[in-house]
């Protein structure tokens, strides 16, 4: 399912997929998330998201915010 625009604004990505594997990543206390890799674009893909910083923990936490 898409995720809302506001995600990817937030942590500064651009695909779902990114988005989704870029608020993993960043989630304090977490160390761990499985992403699939059945084809060589999705391996690609998830690398190129392992290339970029994390998202600092209150701009993560900014998600939760209400408007």
């Amino acid at each position: 399912k898409d995720l809302p625009s506001f995600v990817a604004e937030k942590l500064g990505t651009g695909t779902h997929a990114d988005s989704a594997i870029q608020f993993a990543r960043s989630a304090p206390g977490l160390a761990v998330a499985l992403v699939g890799m059945g084809r060589k674009t999705h391996v690609a893909e998830n690398l190129a998201a392992a290339k970029k910083p994390i998202t600092p923990a209150g701009k993560w936490l900014e998600l939760f915010q209400k408007a």
